[in-house]
């Protein structure tokens, strides 16, 4: 298995933290140096992502993010491997994970490397929809298929047609269509059709800020990313034009409908554990 961290080569500490938790486990894997706001950035969005350049919301931060993931991509697409782990460097690891990150044949007995998926191991211990996927318990864990969304990119594998999937499609949006990266995978607000999603369960990676938080304990390593976007402003209602808020209006009854069916689904969700 090709185990990638997306990291900063600035961060010692959170480096530091990666050497130790994977080499610990004897997990072979390879820094991947993150972008930040720069040229480089610049460059990268003009040839990958050209609509995010443009975006008028996301950060600097959040959109040298989405291009960190889809420059490691593109990078294991010219050298031709059938699929990536994919980690950030602030990723505490579950009991028994090198018997999925330092070998891979379980993951070439389980899925067709020359089709499009995705194999989320993160979990944000936030209530989530799954269904049966047929695909055989490894080692404890389960793969059942994602059905709604999950946030985080703290953790995942990723086969080679869906990152070309991605990356064709990711070059024809606009810039209104693009959310963050995490969204753009485990959401349906991209539309996915053909790609599954399967979730490990219990899952076998944590970001370390939202473990802490879910354990009502302080966070070492902290979150550049939620600093960033705790200090974007919400767009307001005032900022819709009128023909806007005129749609807003009359589809009221619909998105009312639409929440309680919502809230309906939902109540049948739970929490990927982490173990």
């Amino acid at each position: 298995m090709q185990n990638h961290v997306i990291s900063l080569a600035s961060a010692a500490e959170r480096r530091a933290h990666i050497a130790a938790t994977f080499g610990s486990r004897g997990i072979p894997f390879q820094f991947f140096d993150a972008l930040m706001p720069s040229e480089r950035l610049e460059q990268a969005m003009a040839e990958l992502v050209p609509g995010l350049s443009a975006h008028p919301y996301l950060s600097g931060v959040e959109k040298a993010c989405f291009m960190s993931h889809a420059v490691l991509w593109k990078q294991a697409l010219d050298e031709g491997v059938p699929y990536i782990a994919v980690f950030e460097d602030d990723v505490l690891l579950g009991e028994g994970v090198e018997q999925f990150l330092a070998e891979d044949t379980w993951l070439e007995e389980r899925f067709d490397k020359d089709s499009a998926f995705i194999v989320r191991l993160e979990t944000m211990f936030m209530h989530v929809l799954t269904s049966p996927s047929g695909v055989a318990d490894y080692c404890g864990r389960a793969f059942p298929l994602l059905e709604s969304e999950h946030w985080g990119t703290a953790g995942y594998i990723i086969s080679k047609k869906a990152m070309r999937f991605f990356l064709q499609h990711f070059a024809m949006l606009q810039p209104e269509q693009i959310k963050p990266i995490d969204l753009m995978m485990f959401s349906d607000f991209f539309d996915k059709e053909g790609m599954p999603v399967y979730q490990v369960s219990p899952a076998l990676c944590a970001q370390e800020l939202h473990y802490t938080k879910f354990h009502n304990k302080s966070s070492v390593l902290g979150s550049l990313l939620e600093d960033e976007r705790s200090k974007i402003p919400k767009q307001k209602h005032k900022d819709r034009t009128l023909k806007e808020r005129l749609i807003h209006a009359l589809t009221k009854i619909s998105r009312e409908k639409k929440k309680w069916e919502e809230r309906k689904k939902m109540s049948e969700a739970v929490i990927i554990p982490f173990r």
